[in-house]
């Protein structure tokens, strides 16, 4: 993979001669690097899979300058720190693609406008101008104050020292800097998945008369010694994969994308994607071609898999954060005064809730999460021009046993020892609705599917409780638990009973309508008599064998066991009786042989209730 080196010059600028200047370990710790691999320059050579390399980049000496409290501009304290750096003997400044400035201490003493009041001191701290914009011997600088810059901060301001951009999404606050009316707000900073719209993250707080919403995808890294801004450690998260690639394709390994075109008719396209965040092998990136894409890929939208981890760990696996654990989709549109952007335009949450699509704003485009494997960090996406309202229900069982009734204890061919016994279980059931097809777009504001659930006819309330279930002349009661924020039900059965209810599912869209359901059963085990899971094992084994003597493949012969040992199926009877055909092939000539075979057939399947 190619690199792009850039040389960095870091200028240290101390306006209080009152301050101790900060060490030399600590200010390399901060934005050099160090033995954690958390400093500002190593986060932006980790998050371009190490094509942006800082070699030759320097940490130039402290020098003093005055801030004039009438002009505590970014400008000002880059064009002084600069003069400085550049009056010491001996100094070079030559070289370098960009310049960062930390100011230290970064606040200045002001008029205290309540000083006329008792207890009241004549000054107060106040802190300075902060950011990049500024132009020092042609190249782009930065203005970082100590005392008001945290990690996050950094990475943003030299970001855009490097070349990125602001993103653009959901409309939010960061661009009003006062909190006071009128309240201004914009899509600037509207991306709750890059480190490029840190001035909010998408956050709408202020204007009572809107709806709120706050994204916060930062965490708390270590602390670096002796740094005096004990604040400064919050960290994360990571630019959009969308983002660099649209900086600098080269900054995203080849291999780790993938091209498609804009699916036609009824087809689609289906993908894995790795979590973007790990910056390994697979496929991390989808990017799907309009067929009137320009040469700035306008319309161009990017598919990404974003993880709770690394830099990204700040991400929430539940809540209302905007930064969630989610698959996170972008676009390149057009802002007003600042050309082709990464525009956000929503997420599926992962692990999946109800909503499992998005409509791509801008775009004829759906997003949909098939399947979530967090555990191996990966998702199934698929591509398609259509959203059909659909909803299904994703069943799954756990049988915790309560009890075991009759023991009794036998011996196998193979001298094992295994116990047939009634046992009493408890079955638990979860329950996770799928919708596809309702809302869909991405903005906070859009609301998702009513959802209405039955269990044996009778509609559950959110919350915690106990529904009714008639079934053959009898009465059961069910425990449930229905979680209102995610749709989820858990059904748990008493234990020893057996019966079978409908549970279903009902999705409208939020003012009404459009209504589809779909159905599953409860089905508790109750109890079995029989073996366990490990004695079926042994006679298995046992069986193989005996099988092996008799040069015989028992693939040739038997039926795969039944996947769940609680619920055996018809294949028992069939290999059973299979079991004992063969067995009276091999008596002339392995006689031993066929009377184990019996016994294992009597033994393995015999009828589990």
């Amino acid at each position: 993979m190619a690199t792009k080196p850039v040389k960095l010059a870091i200028l240290r600028a101390r306006h209080d001669t009152s301050v101790p200047y900060i060490s030399d370990a600590a200010c390399i710790a901060m934005f050099m690097t160090n033995a954690d691999r958390r400093s500002v320059l190593n986060f932006w050579e980790a998050v371009t899979d190490s094509y942006l390399q800082f070699d030759g980049s320097s940490l130039m000496p402290w020098v003093d300058i005055t801030l004039d409290p009438a002009d505590t501009s970014r400008r000002a304290q880059v064009a002084k720190a600069y003069e400085a750096a550049r009056a010491l003997p001996g100094a070079v400044l030559d070289g370098f693609d960009g310049f960062v400035v930390l100011t230290w201490p970064g606040t200045v003493q002001m008029p205290n406008p309540d000083a006329d009041k008792p207890g009241q001191p004549a000054t107060v701290p106040q802190g300075i101008d902060s950011g990049a914009g500024p132009v020092v011997a042609g190249k782009p600088a930065c203005a970082l104050p100590v005392m008001g810059s945290n990690h996050t901060f950094c990475c943003h301001e030299v970001g855009h020292v490097l070349g990125f951009g602001h993103t653009y999404g959901v409309w939010n606050n960061g661009i009003d800097w006062d909190g006071k009316p009128p309240f201004d707000q914009g899509q600037v900073y509207g991306d709750p998945y890059d480190v490029m719209s840190s001035a909010a993250f998408g956050t709408r707080n202020l204007d009572p008369t809107l709806s709120a919403y706050f994204a916060n995808p930062t965490f708390a890294g270590p602390a670096v010694p002796d740094w005096p801004n004990p604040g400064a450690f919050s960290m994360g998260p990571e630019p959009a994969r969308a983002h660099v690639h649209l900086w600098d394709p080269r900054a995203v390994r080849e291999n780790t994308v993938r091209h498609v075109p804009s699916p036609v008719g009824g087809g689609a396209h289906r993908a894995r994607l790795m979590g973007a965040g790990r910056h390994s092998g697979g496929t991390s990136l989808l990017v799907v071609h309009p067929a009137d894409e320009d040469a700035e890929g306008r319309g161009r939208c990017y598919v990404e898999y974003r993880e709770s981890t690394r830099w990204d760990q700040g991400l929430d696996l539940s809540g209302t954060d905007l930064a969630r654990q989610a698959v996170v989709v972008h676009t390149l549109a057009d802002a007003t005064g600042d050309g082709v952007r990464c525009w956000y335009r929503g997420r599926i949450l992962v692990p999946l809730e109800a909503d499992t699509d998005l409509v791509v704003e801008g775009t004829p485009l759906v997003v949909r999460v098939l399947d979530a494997d967090t555990d191996a960090g990966a998702v199934e996406v698929e591509i398609s021009l259509s959203a059909p309202r659909e909803v299904s229900i994703d069943a799954r069982n756990y049988e915790a046993l309560l009890d075991v009734r009759d023991p009794q204890e036998m011996g196998t061919p193979c001298g094992d020892t295994i116990v047939s016994a009634t046992r009493i279980w408890q079955t638990t059931s979860h329950y996770t609705p799928v919708t596809r097809g309702f809302g869909g777009f991405g903005a906070p504001d859009v609301v998702s599917p009513v959802l209405t659930w039955t269990v044996g006819g009778t509609v559950l309330a959110a919350g915690t409780g106990s529904v009714d279930v008639a079934y053959d002349d009898a009465v059961f009661a069910v425990d449930y638990e229905l979680d209102a924020a995610t749709g989820r039900l858990v059904l748990v059965a008493r234990g020893g009973e057996r019966y079978t209810a409908d549970v279903s599912v009902t999705a409208t869209e939020p003012g009404g309508g459009d209504a589809v359901t779909a159905v599953e059963r409860f089905d508790p085990v109750g109890w079995t008599t029989g073996y366990t899971a490990a004695d079926l094992a042994k006679l298995d084994r046992c069986m193989t064998e005996r099988f092996q003597r008799v040069f015989v493949r028992p693939r040739d012969w038997l039926v795969p066991p039944d996947p769940d040992p609680l619920r055996p199926g018809v294949n028992d009877r069939i290999n059973e009786a299979r079991l004992r055909v063969l067995a009276d092939a091999v008596a002339r000539f392995e006689p031993t042989v066929a009377r184990d075979m019996s016994r294992i057939a009597a033994l393995r399947y015999q009828p589990t209730r």
